[in-house]
């Protein structure tokens, strides 16, 4: 298969996103399925992750629901909604969660599969109660089998991958190769480690994303992605080319282009 080539346009990407199917979700008033997709369009989202916590049972909801918008309403905007979840991963005494993406056309469905092959068959939404203890290399690599994208959740916060960790070590250095992508709270947090740490994930795209347990929150953090159509194979091939596909910028990168 040939490789995709550098996009085009740059696409406002949320990495990390949650829906009512989080049993942590914050809103006292739920919202339904359109007034979530209202909140992310409002926010000017060109493609957003739905990674709730070992679940992706909203999936097919969103998608639905977006098939069938009024799209003469004076808020809607074209998205993209690249399903997905986020796995919690038990190492013992902590865990560490892992982001899954996978394309826009794959379904609830498959999320709940690879839920399964990870160990994960009850308690879907819940980020504490359950939790696979596989290892991280084993569930990177039946996302991988599955079709999908791994992207450590908030590596340098609380369940991070580099949580506490300033240096490199064997175990730490394994995982990094592993993966070409990571959600950071701080865009300059590497800037802040040891240089062996910060040279080993040197190779990293540096991604953001709000983790929105409330549609007020929705599209608050995100990365500028360049790419021609939205797919996981143009994500993965912008990431893997993140010097030239990859901004962190509150400035919409299209409007320079036009300009010039």
């Amino acid at each position: 298969m040939p490789q995709p080539a550098i996009g085009s346009q740059w696409f406002k990407f949320d990495f990390h996103t949650h829906t009512p199917a989080s049993i942590d979700y914050r809103d006292q008033e739920i919202p339904n399925e359109v007034e979530w997709l209202k909140a992310v369009m409002q926010a000017e989202i060109d493609c957003v992750a739905i990674t709730d916590h070992n679940s992706g049972s909203w999936i097919n909801k969103l998608k639905e629901t977006y098939i069938n918008l009024d799209k003469s309403e004076q808020w809607y905007r074209p998205l993209h909604i690249f399903p997905g979840c986020e796995i919690t991963i038990s190492t013992g005494a902590s865990s560490i969660h892992l982001l899954a993406l996978f394309d826009p056309s794959v379904d609830s469905n498959h999320i709940t599969v690879l839920l399964d092959a990870c160990g994960i068959c009850d308690d879907f939404g819940d980020p504490e109660r359950t939790s696979s203890t596989e290892s991280l290399e084993t569930i990177i690599a039946k996302v991988k089998q599955a079709g999908g994208l791994s992207i450590p959740a908030h590596i340098e916060g609380s369940k991070g991958l580099l949580e506490n960790v300033r240096n490199i070590n064997p175990d730490i250095q394994k995982s990094l190769n592993l993966i070409d992508a990571a959600q950071f709270l701080k865009t300059t947090h590497l800037d802040t480690v040891h240089p062996e740490l910060k040279q080993a994930a040197s190779h990293i795209a540096v991604v953001r994303g709000s983790d929105a347990h409330s549609i007020i929150d929705l599209g608050r953090s995100f990365t500028w992605v360049k790419m021609d159509i939205p797919s996981l194979t143009a994500l993965e091939f912008a990431l893997k080319n993140n010097d030239l596909c990859i901004l962190n910028q509150e400035e919409n990168p299209n409007m320079a282009s036009i300009e010039n």
